[in-house]
């Protein structure tokens, strides 16, 4: 269904067939659906637009073994982006594809700690934090003390109670709880 609704809008809006979000949502479809090849392939399609740690990473979710190189090379190319190390197209890409695929990998890692140093210390907007929080396969994140910490501060809670509750969270007494 999530691979359907995505080609629609795809139908309904060719020049947004042919970009990087497109293409991200269609893999994500793919993924949640488990199929990685058809995800990777699909990626391949924008490769001039991914990281190129990202195609392990997607890998590294049914290949446990590849997640320390992946996790490694990712850092390290974190690295070169903050100390001004990479040139002016990666720095482009880092700033929003690869910073987001940075969120991606570390929440399929189980690497809360990453996930939220980037959310937090990067110059994310609040939106795409919160977008980030919510991810089908993001629970690590949604676990996370530093989550709870996010949604009271934020008045997010608030928000929850009058306009209703997100997929992987629910009321509890007067907090709440997440999967």
């Amino acid at each position: 269904m999530t691979r359907k609704h995505i080609r629609i809008v795809g139908d309904l809006a060719e020049d947004y067939r042919s970009s990087f979000f497109y293409l991200d949502q269609l893999a994500e479809g793919y993924l949640l659906q488990g199929d990685t090849q058809q995800a990777l392939d699909t990626y391949g399609q924008a490769a001039e637009q991914i990281a190129p740690w990202f195609p392990d990473c997607v890998r590294a979710r049914e290949d446990k073994a590849l997640a320390e190189a992946v996790l490694s090379a990712m850092q390290d190319s974190r690295a070169r982006y903050r100390s001004g190390e990479v040139d002016e197209r990666e720095a482009e890409l880092w700033g929003f594809h690869w910073g987001w695929q940075g969120i991606r990998c570390s929440t399929w890692m189980g690497q809360p700690d990453l996930v939220f140093e980037v959310l937090l210390t990067e110059g994310i907007p609040t939106e795409q934090i919160y977008i980030n929080m919510f991810p089908w396969d993001g629970a690590v994140l949604r676990a996370d003390p530093r989550f709870r910490k996010l949604v009271l501060e934020s008045g997010l809670l608030d928000y929850w109670r009058q306009w209703g509750w997100p997929d992987y969270c629910e009321s509890e007494g007067d907090s709440f709880r997440c999967d």
